[in-house]
């Protein structure tokens, strides 16, 4: 839950810096999703067996 919270705190932070400059804010928000989706894929991948992952993702 911790590297959750910081990426997301992160991510605020740095848009709230580059508030404004357009790109850069889009940028670090793109960024900051695609850091969000990989720690949830890592999470599901190391606390799920195979089994109930692949019901998971294909039911």
């Amino acid at each position: 839950m911790i590297p959750f919270v910081l990426v997301y705190l992160l991510g605020l932070g740095s848009s709230i810096v580059f508030q404004s400059n357009v790109p850069v804010a889009i940028a670090l928000c793109t960024l900051t999703i695609i850091l969000e989706t990989v720690l949830f894929v890592t999470f599901v991948v190391r606390r799920f067996p195979k089994k109930i992952r692949e019901e998971m993702i294909c039911p």
